[in-house]
């Protein structure tokens, strides 16, 4: 037994730490909080993938700050509810900003363009290429009828869509020192089960950053958030609603990356403990690997989850 001084000290170094932690929360989240509130007004956005989830949230969250935004998605109905949900909370903030909705698909090249002149004719500008739109399948890779057509399809909507539309706003963005934010996925650092093409995607992208960031350095920022297990419709399709207690909330995600390029972040894991995870799959890959498959459901779970998921919600079949 420990002499019950020795507790006593080691209770208050625990105690102390506490303090000094919960401290260092607050005052970054005040800091997150100023920077947003610096950086987002009077900003020209473009917003994909905003009819639900994540960038639903997001585009709110800018309607309250004050950006002015192109929403972009491919449901025109949950589209145009959404902005007229940002157009209220425009006019009950008192803002002058604007948002206008695209019905768009950013795997379609002629649909890019008009996205981006939209905002730059609108505006006259694009200072934040906001990229939420992508594509996902969730499969065994066996599971596919034909694996190379699914890996093009959700390579052209996630990648190839993502840098045309880039390569489109490239000259306004350089012109006003922007940002783009992409909010990406945790499987992009480390695919997992069902991930195969989407994680592939999301890890193209993640490379293609680290190198323009060189490339176009003191000319714009690119900021990349890595979501984990999120609590949106597609990710509990698959993960089952038993897990919802698990997953972050979409609303809790949306700020924290509309915080990542606000703050400059190159990258930002959310949750962190994300972060903390990766140096597993290079120093301790067994341990990694049984983390994953202690998380993820097998292939037959998976099966009877989905089943569950579509007989509850028939109407996203």
């Amino acid at each position: 037994m420990l002499p019950i001084e020795v507790l006593l000290h080691v209770a208050r170094i625990l105690c102390a730490l506490t303090v000094v932690t919960s401290i260092s929360l607050v005052t970054h989240q005040r800091m997150l909080d100023r920077k947003m509130k610096k950086f987002w007004p009077g900003k020209n956005v473009i917003l994909t993938g905003c009819s639900s989830g994540i960038g639903r949230e997001m585009a709110l969250m800018l309607a309250d700050l004050g950006a002015n935004v192109v929403l972009v998605a491919r449901r025109g109905g949950l589209l145009e509810k959404v902005a007229q949900e940002c157009r209220d909370r425009i006019k009950a903030r008192g803002h002058s900003t604007k948002v206008v909705p695209v019905q768009a698909d950013q795997g379609v090249a002629e649909d890019c363009e008009r996205i981006v002149q939209t905002c730059i004719s609108t505006f006259g500008g694009v200072d934040v290429l906001a990229l939420d739109a992508a594509a996902q399948m969730y499969a065994y890779y066996e599971d596919h009828p034909d694996p190379i057509k699914t890996a093009r399809e959700i390579m052209e909507v996630n990648y190839f869509g993502a840098l045309r539309l880039f390569h489109l706003s490239l000259g306004s963005l350089k012109a006003r020192h922007g940002t783009l934010l992409q909010v990406s996925s945790l499987a992009g650092k480390a695919g997992t089960p069902y991930t195969t093409f989407y994680a592939a995607s999301k890890a193209a992208l993640s490379a293609l950053y680290d190198a323009l960031r060189f490339e176009c350095e003191g000319k714009i920022n690119f900021c990349v958030a890595y979501p984990g297990f999120i609590a949106t419709a597609a990710a509990l399709r698959h993960q089952g609603e038993d897990r919802i207690g698990e997953a972050m909330h979409p609303l809790v995600c949306a700020r924290k990356c509309l915080e990542t390029a606000a703050a400059g972040y190159d990258d930002r894991y959310l949750p962190l403990v994300g972060k903390l995870l990766l140096p597993l799959k290079h120093f301790l890959p067994s341990v990694f690997k049984a983390g994953v498959r202690s998380r993820m459901p097998s292939r037959e779970q998976h099966k009877r989850v989905e089943a569950l998921w579509l007989a509850r919600h028939p109407e996203t079949q």
